[in-house]
């Protein structure tokens, strides 16, 4: 009985063997790889744009380089952003996805500064300086060093060299886009595509569509959005090897398996949808139903979310207690039923958006999609649509149609995860966003065609459907992809492009606003400064029109006016500040800006021959920043100068140096003072 026993092997998916990488096959990927470089190559020149601020210019885990990376991998994503705020987190559910921080880390150590490099400064006046690089503070400021004037501080989008590191990162965020497509174009001809007719040809063609498709061009022109191009490569390269073990069964294939599924998962949280994915390609796949074997594919994937859960749950920030703010909560203000109408609305809009890919934006924050009702027709539709797809998705799986149920669960189940319907994802919606569902619609679109084709007895003519559409879309997707590129120039270039597009943004209003602002300070020509800074208050005045608590722009507002010599304004806006965000770091530094205007003020009218005005402007300097020593240095000062009673300018003199006592200037009011005094 027992020489009758024999070992039972694994049960594995009977398939035909994985097409080969022939020469045909190289010469369209190389085709792919040369397609996908040379629609975002003008990205390559751009500078920061966005996230990238909070993301490289102010992450002093990113300024560690090498040494920081412990840090990403342990912490939030904005976790030192948050921190320089004083604050323990605003994003619902927090941000863990520290593999492309890691690599701008990297990045950060072979191409950053080092103590010591030269370094060319733009100041605020509009010239360049000369100098050595010394040290960066968590906040992303520069000091360096200059023969001439000492130790300056910059913001590092004025350091010149800092650009070419920007370049280097969006070079090798269009790089590991391409490649990314090139693994693509190989999963769908060795696995999807592989009992297709021709299946390298519609490999080519989905692969170039996705490749070329302008929704894309934020997740490519933005530094920060490699997260979503490094989810999608180990998306696809965790369902290549998935593929080999769904084979052959074997523990090797498992733990490859494992491995990418966590990088993946490091990558982003879409890789999650692989859960759902792998137990119906397993079920598709077989010719009878094995539970065990659907049960086994799982297992390599629930191994490596174990140690990514203790990781993610350990390094979120999230403040349970934190205020809400409608810029990461766009429900904030919704009413019955306009929140769930409102986000079944939008899987229509991520769906038009994919069709007819413009025009385009950064941002569609608050109030940009205006709220809707279930009785709008356009939720009706929505609703209605978006349930046949699921009737579809489910007949194909129940059908064994792999194609179709891959590509419209990937499609599906990727739009939820960034919907709010599932997950409060602190956004109404982001071209980025819908990045790895295209995938699932543009494989949709020309499986449709086709199998719509198949019946004409010619495949060369059902071919040629495919390449047409391929070809019909090339070039006006360039000229759109060109010009998105170009508006990810930068800061102010983006913002004042896009604001145009949605209007009602209240940050894009903000942001065009701070940014044409940050501009004034490069032109000596006075008049030129006040159109500019008009111009900027219009942005900034709309912004507070839409969201009157947004704290940057009253930060802004209070900046215009003080440039604009509306020192009342200028007051009431960093009023406006403290109330909001009475923790703010900046407070300071405007109550400072305030208090100087007024105490300047105040002198103007002395030399117009009005003390008594004079003592009551730097009285409101003082109301305004009682605790500065420079405030009480300048009311000693008036004391002992204007009104010589030197009493009162011994109190404001004594006081200025209980808050600073090495103040200089104070020191030497009370020599003036002594002298006065004939000490």
């Amino acid at each position: 009985m027992a020489k009758n026993i024999q070992k039972q092997k694994p049960k594995t998916v009977e398939q035909p063997p994985a097409p080969k990488l022939n020469m045909k096959f190289w010469i369209m990927a190389a085709i792919v790889f040369l397609v996908s470089f040379i629609f975002y190559a003008r990205s390559i020149s751009n500078e920061y744009a966005l996230d990238d601020g909070i993301t490289m210019e102010k992450n002093e885990f990113v300024h560690k380089g090498v040494s920081g990376i412990s840090d990403i991998l342990t912490k939030d994503a904005y976790a030192s952003f948050f921190t320089q705020l004083g604050s323990k987190g605003q994003l619902s559910g927090g941000r863990y996805r520290p593999l492309s921080i890691v690599t701008f880390a990297v990045e950060y150590e072979l191409f950053g500064f080092q103590k010591g490099d030269k370094v060319s400064v733009t100041g605020t006046d509009g010239k360049v300086y000369q100098g050595r690089f010394k040290k960066i503070s968590p906040k992303g400021e520069v000091t360096y060093t200059t023969k001439e004037y000492g130790d300056g501080l910059a913001i590092l989008t004025a350091v010149h060299e800092f650009k070419r590191l920007a370049h280097i990162q969006h070079f090798n965020n269009v790089l590991l886009y391409s490649i990314s497509m090139v693994v693509l174009f190989i999963f769908l001809y060795q696995v999807l595509f592989k009992k297709l007719n021709y299946r390298e040809y519609w490999a080519l063609f989905v692969t170039l569509v996705f490749a070329m498709h302008p929704i894309h061009s934020e997740v490519v022109a933005n530094i920060k959005s490699r997260d979503e191009i490094l989810s999608l490569l180990f998306i696809l390269l965790t369902l290549l090897q998935f593929n080999r073990y769904l084979q052959k069964t074997n523990f090797l294939h498992g733990i490859l398996v494992g491995i990418l599924f966590f990088l993946a998962m490091l990558s982003k949280e879409y890789a999650v949808v692989l859960v759902f994915i792998i137990p119906v390609w397993t079920y598709v796949e077989q010719k009878k139903v094995d539970m065990l074997q659907i049960i086994m594919a799982l297992v390599p994937l629930a191994v490596a979310f174990i140690p990514y859960y203790f990781l993610r749950i350990n390094a979120v920030m999230e403040d349970p207690n934190a205020k809400r703010d409608v810029l990461n909560d766009y429900y904030l203000f919704a009413k019955g039923d306009e929140q769930d109408a409102t986000q079944i609305y939008i899987l229509l809009k991520y769906f038009l958006l994919q069709i007819y890919p413009y025009p385009l934006a950064s941002d569609y924050s608050f109030k940009t999609i205006p709220f809707r009702h279930f009785s709008s027709p356009e939720v009706i539709f929505s609703l209605l649509f978006h349930l046949g797809l699921l009737i579809a998705t489910i007949y194909s799986i129940v059908k064994k149609h792999l194609i179709l149920s891959f590509a419209l669960l990937f499609y599906i189940l990727n739009l939820l995860l960034v919907s709010n319907i599932v997950f409060n994802i602190g956004a109404s919606m982001g071209e980025r966003l819908v990045y790895h569902s295209s995938m699932g619609l543009i494989i949709a679109v020309f499986y449709g065609i086709y199998v719509l084709t198949k019946k004409i007895k010619d495949p060369k003519i059902a071919l040629s459907a495919g390449g047409v559409l391929t070809a019909l879309v090339a070039i006006p997707f360039f000229m759109i992809v060109s010009k998105r590129c170009a508006a990810w120039k930068n800061d102010y270039t983006l913002a004042t492009t896009d604001v145009k597009t949605n209007p009602n943004s209240a940050l894009l209003n903000a942001n065009a606003g701070t940014y044409i602002l940050n501009r004034t300070d490069l032109f000596e020509n006075k008049s030129k400064e006040k159109e500019m800074c008009l111009e900027a208050r219009g942005y900034i005045v709309k912004a507070l029109e839409v969201h009157p608590t947004m704290v940057n722009s009253w930060m802004s507002l209070a900046v215009i006016e003080h440039k604009l010599k509306n020192f009342q304004s200028s007051e009431f806006a960093v009023g406006q500040v403290a109330k909001i965000f009475p923790r703010h770091p900046q407070i300071p530094a405007l109550k400072n800006m305030v208090s100087m205007d007024y105490i300047n003020l105040g002198f103007e009218k002395y030399q117009q021959g009005k003390p008594d005005s004079c003592f009551y402007f730097l009285y409101k300097a003082k109301s305004i920043d009682p605790l500065s020593a420079d405030v009480h240095y300048n009311l000693g000062g008036a004391y002992l100068s204007v009104a010589k009673n030197l009493d009162s300018a011994q109190v404001y003199f004594t006081r200025a140096l209980q808050i600073n006592p090495n103040h200089q200037l104070t020191l030497q009011g009370v020599a003036s003072l002594k002298e006065a005094r004939g000490q």
